[in-house]
């Protein structure tokens, strides 16, 4: 009993991906599942190279791995530079970056993250456990001074887009 086929084809392209990488001595390769987070792919793969000629030889080995294995032709961004190589491969996306450049775009840390809609909830529940109780109303028999004269209470909050309402 295997993995149903599309995720065993999804299994098999990151296999192919990571074995290409280790093959070519890529530095710091680290896997990221963004399956939940973007329709774009299930995984995304950031390695580095030492220099541009290595980054190069890295997305060309992972290139012609990837067409022996018969996982079609990958897209590719960014071959003639060097400095960052980006290569489409369906399921899998790869990110071969020199290491300065790495570290100055930093995407792990980006698509690390928790998704947006996870941190709204989160952010809309902490601001209802939180939020302040308003005061008593002013009237008669009720102890409280009316409020002051001043903008109404509408027209002091901003306006929320629609769309982004807590659940």
């Amino acid at each position: 009993m295997g993995l149903p086929p599309a995720a065993d084809a999804e299994a098999g392209s990151l296999k192919t991906v990571l074995a290409s990488l280790d093959d070519s001595k890529a530095e710091e390769t680290q896997t990221i599942d963004i399956a939940s987070k973007t329709p774009l792919a299930d995984f995304m793969v950031v390695t580095s190279g030492r220099s541009h000629r290595h980054v190069g030889a890295i997305a060309d080995h992972l290139l012609r791995d990837l067409k022996t294995a018969g996982l079609g032709t990958a897209r590719v961004e960014g071959l003639p530079n060097c400095d960052w190589v980006l290569i489409d491969a369906g399921d899998v996306i790869v990110h071969i970056f020199r290491p300065e450049v790495r570290e100055f775009y930093n995407i792990e840390k980006m698509w690390s993250a928790e998704a947006y809609s996870e941190r709204r909830v989160s952010a809309c529940a902490h601001a209802h456990r939180h939020r302040r109780r308003r005061p008593p109303q002013s009237g008669p028999g009720t102890g409280a001074l009316p409020p002051l004269p001043g903008p109404r209470a509408k027209d002091r909050q901003r306006p929320r887009p629609k769309g982004l309402r807590c659940p």
